[in-house]
């Protein structure tokens, strides 16, 4: 029985995981979402939780980001997001905001 090398396996896993940062798309709820960055949510608005999201991808945009995130607020029943933080650094993408219910 022939063995694969330690490099191919990684490589894959490494290809599959870059990869499916590709597959995401904004839901429609996820359309309905505002954000804002490093701001303060409006007064009419009650915090319903926390959203984090991050991933490997080369050539990958912040707007990939973004859209992760507005998906999970919209999953939580928000309607915005306060943008808390974004870290990015050659091919890894990190970001973490509040999302709101706004009436």
């Amino acid at each position: 029985m022939k063995h694969v090398p330690f490099f191919l396996i990684l490589f894959m896993l490494l290809f599959t995981v870059a990869s499916f940062g590709l597959l995401t798309q904004l839901t429609e709820e996820g359309e309905k979402v505002k954000y804002v960055k490093n701001q303060e949510a409006p007064a009419n608005c009650v915090e319903v939780g926390i959203v984090s999201s991050g991933f490997i991808q080369l050539n990958m945009s912040e707007n990939e980001l973004m859209k992760q995130l507005r998906n999970k607020t919209a999953n939580l029943g928000g309607n915005f997001l306060v943008v808390e933080s974004v870290e990015a650094s050659d091919a890894t993408f990190k970001g973490k905001g509040t999302a709101y219910k706004c009436q």
